[in-house]
Formats: structure tokens, C-alpha cells, sequence
């Protein structure tokens, strides 16, 4: 009975403290990408979502609403040309501090070092997060006339009882990132609305020679 109480209770605390085995993952799609519309004379002529993203539409578009003059495209032949949206997400666990090595050293001391370390809250392990931003413009014919990104690097340490995917921080920075995009991209505005004026308007029969080319820079990745 005393037995089962106290795991109850240890296992409480690790749920309140925050254990990494209770950590949520990271969904970029849930990710609320809210920005104020820039000034007329910094937004983009209206773009359509080129489709072959790692990302859903609903968001794509709703980072591309940052930038452009419309906020939606009701056909192919008022927009001007093509966006392409890609974000990269990994994280890698290292451990940080491994017990068993320790443990074959000094056998003696293994049960009270390690519930110290349990106590204290030394770092057991930390996570690597590797974040990449990215937006390609396309004109209507499928030349490529611009790619902004930004990239990010952080490292968090987790303890047995402590330490989360920092999910709010990473949400964070994604936003930072696009809205710094965002932000280079009203600052070439001018430059990049004169090449996709200069190729047209978008019609359903440059589609698939247009698709054709996007396809030459995306697969670089």
C-alpha cells in the first residue's frame, strides 16, 4: 500500500514538473501566423500557393496574406504568378550526462549518486532544434524571381523530472522568422512587381511549362 502511494505521488510530481516523457510535439500547422498587412506601396501582386509544400494550404495561405495586395486570389488569371512556402523542423537528443558510465567507474557510490542526481536536477540529456524559414516567389511563366529564408539553432537540457519541447518558444520564433521574410520582401516589393507585371497575368495554358521550371529550383533542396 505505502509502496503504491508513493508511486502515485513520484509520479505525480514528474507529471506537474513538467517530465519530458509528458512533452507535447511540435505541429507547425498549429501555429497562428496573425501579421498586420503592410502598406500598399510593400505588398505583393496577388500569388497562388504552388501545391508541393511539407505544409497545408490554410496555413501557407495564411502566411502569404502577410505580404500580398488581396488577401484571396478568386481565379488563376488575376494573379501574377506562384509562392512556394517550405519550413524545416528537426529535433535530435544527445545525452548530455550518462549515468551507466559513471555507475562503471565508481560501483560503490551508484545508488546515492544517482539519487542525487535525481534530487538536484542535473541534466540528463538535451535536445538539438534546427528551424528553417523559407518563401519562394515564381512569376506567372514559372521564372524564379526571389527566395527569402532564415534559419535557427537552439539547444535546450532536460533533467529526469524537468524540461519540455519548448513548443510556445519554437511558435515564437517560426513567426519571427516568416514576419522577418515578410518584412525583406515588402522591402523589394517594387523590384519583384515590375518582373511579375513584366510576364503577365497567370493562365490556365502556362500552367504546366510554368510547374516545369518551378520544379528545377524546388527539387535543389
Amino acid at each position: 500500500m505505502k509502496i503504491g502511494i508513493f508511486a502515485l505521488f513520484i509520479f505525480s510530481v514528474l507529471a506537474l514538473s513538467g517530465c519530458g516523457m509528458f512533452s507535447k510535439n511540435f505541429n507547425f500547422n498549429e501555429v497562428d501566423f496573425a501579421y498586420e498587412k503592410p502598406s500598399e506601396e510593400k505588398s505583393i501582386l496577388p500569388l497562388i500557393y504552388h501545391d508541393r509544400s511539407n505544409l497545408k494550404i490554410e496555413k501557407a495561405t495564411q502566411i502569404i496574406n502577410g505580404f500580398m495586395k488581396t488577401d484571396t486570389v478568386k481565379s488563376d488569371s488575376s494573379a501574377y504568378g506562384y509562392f512556394y512556402i517550405h519550413y524545416d523542423y528537426s529535433k535530435k537528443q544527445d545525452p548530455f550526462i550518462d549515468l551507466s558510465e559513471i555507475s562503471s567507474i565508481m560501483p560503490i557510490i551508484t545508488v546515492p549518486f544517482n539519487v542525487v542526481f535525481m534530487i538536484v536536477g542535473v541534466p540528463l540529456k538535451r535536445n538539438i532544434y534546427d528551424m528553417s524559414a523559407e518563401i519562394y516567389l515564381f512569376d506567372a511563366k514559372g521564372n524564379f524571381i526571389g527566395i527569402f529564408e532564415k534559419k535557427q539553432h537552439w539547444k535546450r537540457y532536460f533533467g529526469l523530472y524537468y524540461g519540455q519541447t519548448p513548443i510556445e518558444e519554437i511558435s515564437d520564433e517560426y513567426k519571427k522568422m516568416f514576419r522577418e521574410i515578410l518584412e525583406e520582401i515588402g522591402e523589394d516589393s517594387s523590384r519583384m512587381n515590375g518582373l511579375l507585371k513584366a510576364a503577365g497575368n497567370l493562365y490556365e495554358s502556362d500552367k504546366a511549362a510554368a510547374y516545369t521550371e518551378i520544379y528545377k529550383i524546388i527539387k535543389i533542396k
